[in-house]
């Protein structure tokens, strides 16, 4: 890493976070990142109002499919 630059790991965190927030702003919802991540939550999706329903998403980024073109996450 060169210093003062982002690794590719920062960049495609970064870029996860705006792709889910420029679907979400375009369906008319609002978005908000926790402060602290106690329950590994990285992003709310809510409506705007009456109820106010949210739901929360871990996101994760990658650049490699597999031979199907898929994303797969094992989880431990």
């Amino acid at each position: 890493m060169k210093d003062g630059l982002l690794t590719e790991s920062d960049k495609k965190a970064e870029l996860s976070v705006i792709y889910v927030k420029a679907l979400a702003i375009s369906a008319g919802y609002i978005t908000s990142v926790p402060e602290i991540d106690r329950d590994t939550i990285d992003f709310r999706v809510q409506e705007v109002c009456p109820i106010r329903l949210a739901i929360d998403f871990q996101l994760k980024a990658t650049s490699s499919l597999d031979k199907a073109g898929m994303v797969r996450y094992g989880i431990d």
